[in-house]
């Protein structure tokens, strides 16, 4: 059985969905990145965005990967969580139809202990504890989300 040699973290949104990819055994930053779908585009055409990019994330990485999902999110109302819905299913999807990965859904309030020993940190927090572990280059709040979640 061939290892795993990253784990992709994802930290899913229509607008910007934050990636990581950690090594499996030793958790060091290999790579990361932001999937940005168009704002003026038509819905279709944003989740058939966060799809493709998705995909060539995954790519990268010759199938020898992990995937985790931040899971549990929620929105001010119910336009914006079906909207985000449909993005965190579009990622699930194209993880799966990569190479039939099962993704693994990670709690938000599980990523900000991992990141910060607490299950409420806030964004700033989250971020500064990623800083701290990986380097300036993860600075953004979506990829830092991202890095925690691998």
């Amino acid at each position: 059985m061939t290892a795993t040699l990253h784990t992709v973290g994802f930290d899913v949104s229509l607008r910007r969905t934050g990636w990581a990819a950690l090594g499996y055994d030793t958790g060091d930053l290999a790579a990361r990145g932001v999937i940005i779908s168009d704002p003026g585009s038509p819905l279709p055409a944003r989740l058939a965005q966060i799809r493709s990019q998705t995909v060539d994330v995954l790519a990268r990485f010759n199938g020898s990967v992990d995937v985790a999902i931040e899971g549990g999110f929620q929105a001010p109302n119910g336009d914006v969580t079906r909207k985000l819905a449909m993005a965190w299913g579009v990622v699930l999807l194209a993880v799966w139809c990569h190479e039939n990965i099962e993704a693994h859904v990670v709690a938000p309030s599980e990523v900000k202990r991992l990141a910060t020993g607490k299950g409420n940190a806030n964004k700033d927090e989250v971020t500064a504890a990623a800083v701290d572990r990986w380097g300036p280059t993860v600075d953004d709040p979506d990829i830092a989300d991202a890095c925690w979640v691998a």
